[in-house]
């Protein structure tokens, strides 16, 4: 995996775009927006970092001289990770070889191709169907139609395992961890509940790629097992490398792969929080900036929005090239379903956004909240997240399944795990920024 998708960009320096061909460069008027930031005590609060902050000026022609119009852009993008980081995280983190998890699937197993495993590591090697666990798969498994089986990680409920307790027969110790040492906030393993444990094989082989996590320095809490122990499983999680079971099956090649599953809001999640704020200048009772009066959706395709959507980490490449969307999902949040969100000081209720753009690695679905205010100047927030997907038209249903619909059985209405993640970050993001 590249590494440039993840590094901060550097803060950009002021950019002088030219007067139009065939005009001498006399400017009859100007306009300059405002620039709009997420103050200090909030990017400490909310754990971003600003990352790029620009000026940019552009001429147009207007119908009696040029017309200059400065634009103000800022940008924020997420922290690596929690501190400490979870078991999960961590695995993750090796896998993708970046500072946090990055972006992470989780799908049933047997949507990826794998109908049964063997639990070779335990005696009596019981078996599981493939529709009873899940598989959570880092970015950095793709690549290639060959997905490693090291690089992917079963997260297998215990009791299916068909005993209560086990004898451990790996090659190497394992290890006991506590349910909140492993998993961020909540499971995502079908069948589990709360207060269980999650148990390691092969520790050290687990986190090769992870140096801060192995057997000898296990976090508090955790219980080396080694092999030929007795282990309990009625009440655990067993969390093994795809390459340890003794018969995963196939793995569907990665460009179908990636098109499973849903995100899971791990803390090193890439996410961002982009803003634009453009002059709403008028000359002669005409609009002399088009930003202002565009649908979002075509405002998502301008260079000026582009530009801020690359710095925000919606792709690895080094600009946003759409293969599809951006467009409204289907099924989103209604504006009465959603808490009203706040930018510089105005109500906004926020848009959803879904599509698809290229990057270096393979494509990234995208998950976009866009929120717009005119005063003085036109001003767009952005928050991005994004997942690595196969193929375009998989990658949408992707996006369009990743939890945008509303939980049916909440009261009120609560945001199912995908939108939670945007949320957190975005509405609460975007009600912190205000104009220097």
């Amino acid at each position: 995996m590249h590494t440039t998708r993840r590094e901060l960009l550097a803060t950009g320096g002021a950019i002088a775009v030219g007067g139009l061909a065939g005009c001498p460069g006399v400017t009859e008027q100007s306009f300059a927006a405002t620039p709009v930031v997420l103050p200090a005590p909030d990017r400490e609060e909310l754990a971003l970092a600003e990352t790029a902050r620009e000026s940019e000026t552009i001429t147009r022609e207007g119908p009696s001289g040029n017309i200059e119009i400065t634009n103000e852009t800022a940008v924020y993008r997420a922290g690596p990770a929690r501190d400490p980081s979870t078991v999960l995280e961590q695995f993750a983190s090796g896998v993708n070889q970046t500072p946090g998890s990055s972006s992470v699937i989780n799908a049933v197993a047997s949507e990826t191709g794998i109908e049964e495993v063997t639990l070779g590591f335990l005696d009596g090697a019981p078996a599981v169907a493939g529709d009873r666990f899940s598989i959570v798969i880092p970015e950095g498994a793709r690549g290639s139609d060959a997905v490693d089986p090291r690089s992917m990680m079963a997260l297998v409920p215990g009791p299916l395992t068909g005993a209560e307790t086990g004898t451990y027969t790996g090659d190497e110790p394992g290890a006991f961890f506590p349910e909140e040492t492993f998993f961020p906030e909540e499971t995502f393993s079908p069948d589990s509940a709360s207060g269980f444990r999650v148990f390691v094989p092969n520790v050290d082989s687990v986190f090769v790629q992870t140096p801060i996590l192995g057997i000898e320095d296990l976090p508090e809490g955790a219980e080396r097992v080694e092999p030929g122990e007795t282990i309990e499983t009625a009440e655990t999680v067993v969390a093994a490398r795809v390459a340890d079971f003794d018969n995963p099956n196939n793995v569907v090649p990665s460009r179908q792969l990636f098109d499973r599953g849903v995100m899971l809001p791990l803390a090193g999640q890439p996410y961002g929080l982009g803003v634009l704020a453009t002059p709403d200048a008028s000359v002669a009772g005409q609009s002399a900036n088009p930003l202002v009066g565009m649908d979002t959706a075509e405002l998502l395709q301008r260079d000026a929005a582009k530009r801020v959507l690359a710095q925000t980490g919606l792709t690895d490449a080094d600009s946003v090239e759409w293969r599809a969307g951006p467009r409204k999902p289907t099924e989103y949040p209604a504006p009465d379903d959603w808490e009203e969100a706040e930018l510089v000081g105005t109500g906004v209720t926020p848009e959803f956004f879904i599509g698809v753009v290229s990057g270096e690695d393979g494509l990234w679905g995208v998950l976009l909240t866009v929120a717009r205010i005119t005063d003085d100047d036109h001003v767009i927030a952005v928050g991005a997240i994004t997942r690595p997907v196969g193929t375009v038209d998989g990658g949408m249903a992707a996006v369009e399944g990743s939890g945008w619909g509303m939980d049916p059985d909440s009261d009120p209405p609560t945001l199912s795990q995908t939108l939670t993640t945007v949320s957190k970050f975005t509405v609460t993001g975007i009600g912190r920024l205000d104009r220097v």
